[in-house]
């Protein structure tokens, strides 16, 4: 994850912070993180996603539950 960030805004030799609420999906494939999908976690008003990025495992809030476990998305960071 860092990495996509490194290479896509040019933040070499700086430490990169990743705040998990500023993760989206996103429909858009250009400069935006494949991940594949998770299982998902109702919580009230909004849901948690999981996410494979690599060899981890982030969880992405979101307010629609568009993707099942097993689809391919797409995240950005606002």
């Amino acid at each position: 994850l860092v990495g996509f960030f490194e290479n896509n805004y040019n933040f070499q030799n700086f430490p990169l912070f990743i705040r998990p609420e500023r993760l989206v999906f996103d429909t858009a494939t250009t400069i935006h993180l494949e991940v594949k999908v998770g299982n998902s976690y109702f919580m009230g008003n909004y849901f948690l996603v999981e996410v494979e990025v690599g060899e981890k495992v982030i969880l992405v809030q979101t307010n629609q539950l568009l993707y099942k476990p097993g689809d391919t998305a797409f995240i950005r960071y606002l």
